[in-house]
């Protein structure tokens, strides 16, 4: 099975993390080391942003 960057496509093999894809192969989605950091550094900006309730808003909870 190989892992496939949901971001930016490339497969991770034994050489790291490379562009080119056997099509026969089973595919697992994650994210490169790459595009890990660049989501993280994005979803820390979002949530320092806002507070998480009211980004969820007031009433997402209650039934």
């Amino acid at each position: 099975m190989k892992t496939v960057c949901c971001l930016c496509n490339k497969a991770e093999s034994h050489q790291g993390w490379v562009e080119e894809l056997v099509q026969s192969d089973v595919l697992s989605h994650g994210y490169c080391p790459e595009c890990f950091e660049r989501a993280m550094a994005q979803m820390k900006k979002e949530i320092n942003g806002k507070p998480f309730l009211k980004r969820l808003g007031r009433n997402s909870f209650s039934r």
